[in-house]
């Protein structure tokens, strides 16, 4: 169990580089909103696209380890929900902070 979390977590890390990089390019030139909502539809699907893409095999190592592909994804998504509360009270606070 605690082996299929980290098989999670490791696909996880690997679709948040890209998704991390399309959002950051909304933040400049749209704010905070802007990159929650890329960082929640657009950047997410741009990252497992390209994952899709360059990098089909790993999804055999994942499923030999018990886990599916849309197993993988919803898991990912919630995690990126979980990434979205905490980037949004970090940002809150710094606000409040200032």
């Amino acid at each position: 169990m605690i082996r299929k979390f980290h098989n999670i977590f490791e696909f996880y890390k690997s679709t948040l580089a890209v998704n991390l990089a399309i959002s950051l390019l909304s933040f400049l030139f749209g704010g905070f909103s802007e990159f929650i909502l890329t960082f929640m539809t657009f950047g997410f699907v741009v990252s497992i696209a390209i994952r899709e893409v360059r990098r089909k095999e790993d999804y055999l190592f994942y499923f030999n380890n018990g886990l599916s592909k849309v197993q993988l994804w919803i898991f990912s998504l919630l995690l990126n929900g979980i990434s979205v509360l905490l980037f949004s009270c970090v940002y809150v606070f710094i606000l409040k902070t200032r």
